[in-house]
Order: C-alpha cells, then sequence, then structure tokens
C-alpha cells in the first residue's frame, strides 16, 4: 500500500499533469473561500447574491477536477503496474464530474425523501396512538433515538460504500453508480480484508487533511489575502493526494469483478 503515496513519481509527465489539476483546483478552491468572505454571520440573516453566484461557480469548476480524479481511479484500474497517470481533459473531466454531481445529488435525495417519510409515518403513530398506550409500548423517545441510530447507520454505511462507488462510477460511468448496494456489495466482499484496509487509510488521510484544512483555515485572515492563501494551501495538497487517493481507491477493489 505504501507505493500509493510514490507511484506518481514514475511518470515522466507527473509535473505538467499535476500543474494542470492545480490550476483548475486552486480555481474552485479560490471562489469558494472567497465565497466564504460573504457568508451570512447567523442562519437567520439572508446571504448577499455574490455568496450564492460564487458557490455556484465553485462548484461547476470543481466538477473538472473531480472528473479527473475518477478518469484517474479508472486509468490505475485498467493498469496492473506502474500506471500511467492520464492527462486533464476538460471536456470528458467535467462529463465525470457531472456524473458524480447527480450521483451524489439522487443519493442524498433519496435518503432525505426516506427519513422524511419515517419521520411522518412516526408522527401518525403518535397521532393514532394514545399516548397512554404509546408510553407503555413504545416511549416516544425510542422512536427519536430508532430514526437518528438509523441515519448514523445510513451515512456511515454510504461512507463506507464510496470506494467501490468511485470504482464503479470510473469503469461504468453510470448516473446510477452510488445505487448498487448489491453489486458493490459482491465487489467488496471478494477481497474485504484489502478494502477494510485500504478504507482505513483513505479515512485517515481525510481526517489529517481536515485538521490540516482547520489549522490553515485558523491563521489566514478572513478577507481576500487570506482566501487566496487558504485556497493556495489547500490546492498544494490537493494536487499530491489525489493521485494517494486515486490509488488507494482502484486498488481496494478487484477491477475485474467490476467488468
Amino acid at each position: 500500500m505504501l507505493e500509493a503515496f510514490t507511484y506518481m513519481f514514475n511518470d515522466n509527465m507527473l509535473k505538467k499533469k499535476a500543474l494542470t489539476y492545480f490550476v483548475f483546483v486552486l480555481l474552485a478552491n479560490l471562489l469558494t473561500q472567497i465565497s466564504l468572505i460573504f457568508a451570512p454571520p447567523a442562519r437567520d440573516v439572508a446571504a448577499p447574491p455574490q455568496y450564492y453566484i460564487l458557490s455556484i461557480l465553485s462548484a461547476i469548476v470543481m466538477m473538472i477536477p473531480t472528473g479527473y480524479l475518477i478518469s484517474c481511479i479508472k486509468a490505475i484500474m485498467d493498469q496492473n503496474e506502474n500506471p500511467v497517470l492520464p492527462f486533464l481533459n476538460v471536456k470528458n473531466n467535467f462529463v465525470l464530474g457531472f456524473k458524480f454531481f447527480i450521483n451524489i445529488l439522487l443519493l442524498s435525495l433519496s435518503v432525505g425523501v426516506m427519513f422524511v417519510l419515517m419521520s411522518v409515518g412516526v408522527m401518525f403513530l403518535l397521532i393514532l396512538i394514545p399516548a397512554a398506550i404509546l408510553s407503555v409500548i413504545l416511549p416516544k423517545i425510542f422512536l427519536y433515538i430508532f430514526l437518528t441510530i438509523l441515519f448514523i447507520i445510513t451515512f456511515l454505511a454510504i461512507i463506507f460504500y464510496s470506494p467501490a462507488f468511485y470504482c464503479l462510477l470510473a469503469k461504468k460511468e453510470w448516473y446510477t453508480a452510488f445505487f448498487r448496494f448489491v453489486r458493490t456489495t459482491k465487489v467488496i466482499s471478494l477481497d474485504i480484508g484489502n478494502y477494510l484496509k485500504r478504507f482505513g487509510i483513505i479515512i485517515l488521510l481525510i481526517l489529517a487533511g481536515g485538521v490540516v484544512s482547520s489549522l490553515v483555515n485558523l491563521l489566514c485572515p478572513p478577507n481576500y489575502i487570506g482566501a487566496t492563501i487558504m485556497a493556495f494551501l489547500l490546492s498544494v495538497i490537493s494536487s499530491y493526494t489525489v493521485f494517494v487517493f486515486a490509488h488507494l481507491t482502484a486498488k481496494s477493489v478487484k477491477a475485474e469483478c467490476i467488468e
């Protein structure tokens, strides 16, 4: 697994490929950080138009480096040894990033609708069953605890399946790749030990990235200069970790099993 941190240096064109990625992720991060300057101080305060415009532009631009990550995963899955990293193709990577966005959107909406329906069901249960009976059979607090536990389990399951979902999206490019729980379960089960190891490292990297981002954010002043420094540092880190994450993800499952 250590090769995930060094393999990219075998690519003679790494500097050019990483620099191209850096340009797009820097633009996306810069738009995000500047938008935060206009973020409302409280939830009950309306945000100015600049906040929404910059956030939308950032999301659109971010589809390109996101799509590049997916294309890197595919390239590594298709090559057994010494994988050659792909060049960033704006059009193709934007389409891949858009498909990733649609997958995330549909999955989020599905989970949201599921919990809304369950919450409505709980409300009807509280209305239909007399309080005296309900307090004996099923205390009200148990219903809320049940919903909370179910939400946490669902969230953790999605996180756990994410590497396999990424691989499936990279190989098949489906708009519904993140809904193939049965298929990804079979793929994961074929090499569960390897999947768990790489998944653990991915989680540690994400946590470490969150700590670094928080520290950088604390050191950067909340103005345009601070936003630029923050965006630059995050983009530099991402221009290396994108290849590490791609390798860990691509090697977490057996590529031939997705065919």
